[in-house]
């Protein structure tokens, strides 16, 4: 076991309450099973590369994308009994519809719509992770469950669960702590969760496949803002979400992630629609995105009144997808999708001069990656070869040692032809080389050498992801004080 770690690792296992139905007790598989890392307070402060960690202590690597989701209030059924069209009269395909029926229509359509954007995300290798893992969150239930059941074995759905002081977290560290082992160490027991349907609490979601527990909700932020910073992520919202899912939808369009926003899902949601249709149109009619953006008429949330105050002059409305489920089909949405993705992070933002210039600093940078995983490989093939060469030598220095006896036997000590001569020089410099490998094998110049190379390919590939997306300010540590206060755009 390695117990100089501070983090451990067990099992969570969902177990059917007794008055669960039979069809569902039927339908849970007979291993259900969540592998999950415990993450104590101050980990991520202590360990520059906690990231690597928790990740390998589950056994993944880094996703090519993230699907993030925002916290929402009220349970699956609450949701959905409150999708609704605002201005039903205006809208151009449900305006003969009733209020039934358009509700009927919309929980079948938003559903189509997850499951199209979850299968089609997960073709590319990106992770779900929504932003509040938690049974009492209809929005991580709802996309968990859009995972098509025919999809590989492989799909990450992680849930960063941050454990406070209430008492349901209290109970459940509690829970943890009984079968939570070090990193390392086999997992002995597993902490049990009852599996039902009607429960609303702030246990994980059944169909999350990985779980990161943090004893701090602080050491969870930190490893949400490490692992957004690192990979490319896009927002789905939608639903009854909260002032904090709003502010998260605005920092994602600051940033210039994509955002997916499902209308007539919430009333919140259908704020933020109007809010980002009147900024599209403002610059427009504009011309300029650095404009300052007027008020909207009759618009009483103060969250949204504070984004248009400080709406920001790098905005790109191609990142921003409003999806209306009564008139977008999935097909369209992938597309929508599609083109926000590039517009986010195909460096499409800014001038003519800056996107050539951040293209080139993209292009020396992959050549300079190109070069250290070649050497990388090239140093781990010579580290290989000196290792073959000692096994091999050690093994003829042995068959000669043999031989020798044999091949003199009855010559009276003296070489008296070449094969004796062959085999006396083996005896003497075989030795001679098998020392200068062991030397050199105990160095390790040349496996050094290849871990230096791949670990330097690896933080340069992380490095241009980074940039690429742009979650957050890129900043270079090793410039000055002043450059570090200057965030590359």
């Amino acid at each position: 076991a390695d117990l100089s770690t501070p983090l451990h690792h067990g099992f969570i296992r969902y177990v059917p309450s007794d008055d669960l139905s039979l069809h569902i007790r039927n339908s849970l598989p007979a291993k259900n099973d969540r592998p999950f890392v415990y993450v104590p307070v101050g980990y991520c402060h202590r360990n520059k590369d906690f990231a690597q960690r928790i990740l390998s202590a589950l056994h993944l690597k880094l996703p090519n994308m993230v699907i993030v989701t925002t916290e929402t209030t009220g349970s699956t059924e609450e949701q959905q009994g409150a999708y609704r069209v605002q201005n039903l009269a205006s809208h151009p395909v449900a305006k003969d519809w009733t209020e039934q029926h358009v509700q009927g229509v919309l929980t079948a359509k938003v559903g189509r719509l997850l499951e199209s954007v979850v299968e089609s995300s997960i073709e590319v290798g990106a992770w779900i992770v929504p932003d509040c893992p938690r049974r009492r969150n209809a929005a991580a239930q709802i996309v968990c469950e859009a995972i098509p059941s025919t999809s590989p074995s492989n799909v990450v759905a992680m849930g960063l669960i941050g454990l406070g002081e209430d008492e349901e977290d209290v109970l459940f560290k509690k829970s943890l702590d009984e079968s939570k082992v070090p990193v390392g160490s086999p997992v002995m027991s597993v902490s049990q969760l009852v599996y039902d349907v009607g429960l609303k609490d702030g246990a994980p979601c059944p169909a999350l496949t990985h779980l990161v527990m943090f004893e701090s909700p602080e050491e969870r932020k930190i490893f949400r803002q490490e692992l957004l910073d690192l990979v490319p992520d896009y927002l789905v919202a939608f639903g009854n979400i909260t002032e904090d899912a709003m502010r998260n939808v605005f920092e994602n369009a600051k940033s210039g992630s994509p955002v997916v926003l499902l209308k007539h899902t919430g009333k919140r949601i259908d704020s933020l629609c109007k809010m980002f249709r009147h900024v599209n149109t403002h610059i427009a009619v504009s011309g300029e995105s650095n404009t300052r953006i007027p008020p909207i008429q009759g618009e009483d949330s103060d969250l949204v009144k504070l984004f248009l105050n400080t709406w920001p002059a790098s905005y790109n409305s191609k990142t921003i997808v409003l999806a209306d489920p009564l008139i977008m089909n999935e097909s369209a949405l992938q597309k929508r999708l599609l083109g926000a993705i590039t517009a986010a992070f195909d460096l499409k933002s800014g001038g003519i001069d800056m996107r050539l210039s951040k293209r080139k600093v993209l292009d020396y940078a992959w050549s300079l990656q190109k070069i250290c995983n070649q050497h990388s490989k090239r140093k781990k093939s010579l580290a290989e070869g000196v290792h073959v060469q000692l096994v091999t030598c050690t093994l003829l220095s042995i068959i000669a040692s043999i031989l020798y006896e044999k091949v003199y036997s009855g010559g009276g000590g003296e070489a008296k032809t070449n094969v004796q001569t062959f085999v006396y020089l083996l005896t003497i410099l075989l030795p001679l080389y098998i020392t200068s490998l062991k030397q050199e094998s105990n160095e390790g110049v040349a496996m050094a050498n290849w871990t230096a190379f791949k670990i330097a390919a690896t933080k340069i590939e992380s490095e241009v992801l980074k940039f690429r997306c742009q979650v957050g300010p890129y900043r270079v540590e090793e410039k000055t004080e002043i450059a570090l206060h200057r965030p590359v755009h």
